[in-house]
């Protein structure tokens, strides 16, 4: 269990037998190896890998006649050896214990921790379990479950407990003074025959205890569609361990897998919900009794919490197989049902949300994930959870828009709906949409370009999807596409997943979002528009009117924005006097502060990036990946500079252009590369002060970056003094 030095004690019988080797999953790495014998005597107890050092307190070579050895190894661990049918005479070696004549019966090896356990162990070391019946029991709202154990020997039976087992345990159970620490946490020892366990079943049945909110319901339809009605019924419920393995219940002792709990909590309810279609009582119970046992473990093992009352592990610490945060937590929740209610309980679900709020708007993670936490947000704050839900566009395989929507609906408070204005540009009218940057409007030409006076001004009509808006040429009745790469076009015949919008809110103004890579639309140079700006503050911004008419334009002209933009969502922007400017010349709308002349980076920062030596400026984009020194003024890449959560000084380097993180690959032997989804370590950098400049080293391989005769940069240099200095500009 806690040791990892001893491969096995006892692995190898010599003589004949009846019975099997069981070897847990991972032996070889550290495990144990356990031989259980039915049947024909045997002489030899053999260890391997591990030598005894001394056996009952003397040294091994000797002859020793016992009902009970004590062998301490050579790594300092002791382990009782006990013979139930002895006395037995014992010859030791450093690797085997042999008895002088053939022995039947019962032989029990136990792992003594501390030299109090021993008494215990020698009390309780007479009667053990040959085999187990679990029954169960329900009355009305709770289920009590047992198990009767069927014993050898005369005596009190010790049990070792669960931290699951011990929340369902009765008052009056005799606590033993023993306990040993499992990957499940600690087993705790109890005296205990029957085990006997109670807990409270669900009262949720076939649709929600809660009725939908008034406010979310006036346009609700129902259309209930045929189920499936085969359901699995408990082939892969670990009965003991408390919850159920995706891999099933394997005969052999194979490895066992879970990866998503919620998803065996719904076939429970599956089950339960086929209960009570066909009326049956004893399924439903029997359904609800599944479910009660399998929340609490989730609860316990899986849903980490802060917990001073009999924590089930050392810390509060769990690992998956996946990457993303909104993918770790998600998957122990979906798919959405009316048992999620029970599945996301009020300590687990603020802490969760929090954990996965940092990833809420990377660009580069799909609505699908997100859609399930919004919906679990529900359950503690349902009007922010409607507005939340409001902004997505997928909502992946298993999910969908009214299922979310009915979720938030369902959690029990007045007016989700209605007091979670969303806030919505002009929809099913004719529209135009007026840069505020260039003084130019959107055209219907495709490419669709910003360069319209308001005679030539496109008519859109704007109206609703799921997620999102479409906006369509009244003139040709193309609808406007994000297209691939990025270029806006009002050339596409049917509304798809490209042709999806959303409008935010800034002041008096609209930004643009594209559904298809969740980018702002900002004009360019040649005033063709383009989904191409990570954040609210790059976006070009909107007029939205529906009569251009209105709309008193002189020469085109720019504006430059001086209040900083607090959010994606929803920021108010100062708009100073207008002052004339070519419409070819793109306006500065950068609003980061410039980098400190003395101290340490804080923060995050908006930079350009310029070599003290070469004068040229760092460049990154999707065709090259290298970071390259070799960049006009013009051509500089905007690098988002942000301070890493828990790590004093360090800074992540994102182009926000393409939404990548620099990386300096851990060996230093590749030029760094903005090719990186998230920033996980290699993707780690200081920033140190020399005078006026900066110089950057990597923090996976601790060296700095140096300039190549390529232009490219790469982490190669010890010392300080060797590496090539920046300068950190908020404007290029």
């Amino acid at each position: 269990m806690e040791d990892r030095g001893l491969k096995s004690l006892l692995s190898s019988i010599a003589g004949s037998f009846r019975g099997f080797l069981w070897r847990p999953h991972g032996a070889n790495k550290g495990g144990h190896t356990f031989l259980i014998v039915m049947g024909q005597t045997v002489n030899n107890l053999t260890t391997h890998e591990i030598t005894a050092r001394s056996v009952n307190g003397e040294a091994i070579g000797n002859t020793k006649t016992a009902s009970k050895f004590k062998v301490v190894t050579q790594n300092g661990l002791t382990w009782l050896v006990y013979v139930l049918s002895g006395p037995v005479s014992l010859t030791t070696s450093a690797q085997s214990l042999t008895v002088s004549s053939a022995y039947k019966g019962a032989v029990r090896v136990a792992k003594l921790k501390e030299a109090a356990d021993e008494s215990v162990l020698d009390k309780y070391m007479s009667v053990y379990a040959k085999s187990a019946q679990v029954t169960y029991q329900v009355s009305n709202d709770m289920a009590t479950v047992q198990y009767k154990f069927n014993t050898n020997g005369t005596g009190d039976l010790l049990v070792m407990t669960w931290p699951h087992h011990r929340d369902q345990l009765s008052r009056t159970t005799k606590y033993v003074a023993l306990q040993y620490l499992t990957i499940k946490g600690y087993m705790k020892a109890v005296e205990a025959n029957p085990l006997v366990l109670t807990l409270p079943l669900t009262s949720i049945k076939w649709t929600p205890n809660k009725p939908i909110d008034p406010s979310c319901s006036q346009d609700d339809i129902g259309n209930p569609s045929p189920q499936d009605p085969f359901f699995t019924v408990a082939r892969h419920k670990d009965w003991y361990a408390g919850l159920s393995w995706a891999s099933g219940v394997p005969y052999n002792g194979a490895f066992r897998n879970e990866e998503s709990t919620s998803e065996a909590v719904n076939g429970y309810y599956g089950l339960y919900t086929f209960g009570l279609v066909t009326n049956d009582q004893n399924l439903i119970d029997f359904a609800r009794l599944l479910l009660a046992t399998e929340i609490h473990s989730n609860r316990r093992y899986w849903h980490l919490k802060d917990d001073t009352n009999d924590p089930a592990y050392p810390r509060r610490l769990t690992e998956i197989w996946l990457q993303l945060r909104l993918e770790i937590a998600a998957i122990q929740i979906l798919p959405l049902t009316p048992i999620t209610e029970e599945v996301v309980d009020a300590v687990w679900g603020p802490a969760m949300y929090a954990y996965s709020a940092k990833e809420f708007n990377d660009p580069s993670v799909a609505d699908d994930w997100r859609s399930v936490i919004y919906a679990a947000h529900a359950t503690w704050d349902p009007v922010a959870a409607y507005k939340e839900a409001a902004t997505l566009s997928a909502w992946g395989s298993g999910n969908s828009n009214t299922n979310t929507l009915h979720f938030i609906a369902t959690r029990g408070t007045n007016g989700i709906c209605s007091s979670a204005g969303v806030p919505t540009p002009l929809t099913d009218i004719c529209v135009t949409l007026l840069s505020k940057s260039t003084g130019y409007y959107v055209n219907e030409s495709s490419p669709v370009k910003a360069k319209a006076l308001p005679t030539q001004a496109g008519r859109y009509i704007i109206q609703w999807m799921p997620g999102g808006f479409s906006i369509k040429s009244q003139t040709t009745g193309k609808y406007i596409s994000g297209g691939n790469g990025g270029m806006v076009t009002a050339s596409t015949a049917e509304v798809g997943g490209w042709e999806s919008f959303q409008f935010k809110q800034v002041g008096q103004y609209w930004a643009i979002v594209a559904n298809s890579n969740k980018m702002y639309a900002e004009v360019q140079a040649d005033g063709t528009l383009k989904t191409s700006a990570g954040t609210v503050t790059d976006a070009t911004l909107f007029i939205i009117t529906a009569d251009a008419s209105n709309i008193t334009t002189a020469t085109p002209t720019s504006t430059t924005t001086t209040a900083e933009v607090m959010d994606d969502v929803e920021a108010e922007v100062d708009v100073p006097t207008t002052t004339s400017r070519s419409s070819t010349t793109m306006p500065s709308t950068t609003t980061a502060a410039p980098a400190p002349t003395s101290g340490n980076l804080t923060g995050s920062n908006y930079f350009y990036i310029s070599s003290k030596s070469a004068g040229l400026y760092l460049i990154s984009n999707a065709a090259d990946v290298y970071v390259r020194a070799s960049g006009t003024r013009q051509q500089a890449t905007r690098y988002l500079v942000a301070a890493i959560q828990g790590k004093d000084n360090l800074f992540s380097v994102q182009d926000v252009k393409i939404s990548q993180y620099v990386c300096a690959e851990a060996k230093g032997d590749q030029p760094l590369m903005a090719n990186r989804r998230i920033a996980l370590g290699w993707e780690y950098f200081s920033f140190e002060k020399q005078g006026q400049y900066w110089a950057i080293r990597a923090d996976d391989n601790k060296k700095y970056v140096t300039l190549q005769g390529d232009k490219r940069i790469q982490a190669t240099s010890d010392k300080v003094q060797d590496s090539a200095l920046w300068v950190l500009t908020s404007n290029p």
